[in-house]
C-alpha cells in the first residue's frame, strides 16, 4: 500500500499538470495573446509583465 500511495502522489500531479497545460495552451494562451495584442498599445508596462 505504501508503494501505491507513493505512485499516486507522483502520477496524479503529473497527469493533472499535463491536462492543465494542455487546456492552458489550447484555450488560455490564444486568449492571453489576443488580450496582449489589444492592450500593448494602451498599457505597454502591463503587457511586458504578462509576457514574463
Amino acid at each position: 500500500m505504501r508503494i501505491k500511495s507513493t505512485l499516486n502522489a507522483l502520477i496524479f500531479p503529473l497527469l493533472y499538470m499535463l491536462v492543465y497545460e494542455g487546456i492552458f495552451k489550447t484555450i488560455l494562451l490564444p486568449f492571453i495573446a489576443a488580450i496582449n495584442a489589444i492592450l500593448i498599445p494602451i498599457f505597454p508596462d502591463v503587457c511586458s509583465i504578462n509576457v514574463l
